[in-house]
């Protein structure tokens, strides 16, 4: 699935493709899009540290490159719909490693169970859809990753009316 020829990515460069993702699949919903926002920047800092561990940003990996592209492509076809679909499955693709863990993580968000309002909440969300209970990562892991995350400026932002 993967290609000789890997791009790496930094944090900022993924500012506004996960930012412009988060609203596509927010529906609408402001609080909604910046707490996706949060979650996938998150997650992308926790598989890869941004990309800079690994140019399959979101560490998608074949199985679940079979599960979006042939066994249940209807399950993820609105998301990634919404996200302007893919040209391609290679995960060493950057926007295509994007695309495909935003909308692994948003087509298995239950409505409800999780609080994306919270770190720990997007923590414990990230490892229950995206890294099950089989992966080595851990809540504890996530926040100590994302420790250094400070969304203060941002909240503030999203507050003001």
């Amino acid at each position: 699935m993967g290609s000789d020829n890997k791009i790496k990515a930094a944090g900022n460069t993924l500012i506004k493709p996960l930012y412009e993702g988060a609203v596509k699949l927010s529906n609408g919903n402001p609080e909604l899009a910046l707490n996706l926002y949060k979650w996938f920047m998150e997650a992308a800092n926790q598989e890869s540290r941004f990309g800079t561990m690994s140019s399959n940003i979101m560490q998608i990996d074949p199985i679940q490159v079979k599960d979006m592209a042939e066994a249940r492509p209807s399950m993820y076809s609105d998301a990634l719909s919404k996200l302007g679909g893919t040209r391609n499955w290679d995960t060493s693709d950057p926007d295509t490693s994007l695309k495909l863990g935003m909308a692994t993580l948003v087509s298995k968000l239950t409505q409800g169970k999780y609080d994306l309002s919270t770190q720990k909440g997007r923590a414990i969300a990230w490892k229950d859809i995206y890294n099950t209970k089989a992966g080595k990562g851990t809540v504890d892991k996530y926040l100590k990753t994302n420790s250094m995350m400070d969304w203060a400026a941002t909240d503030a932002w999203a507050s003001k009316k």
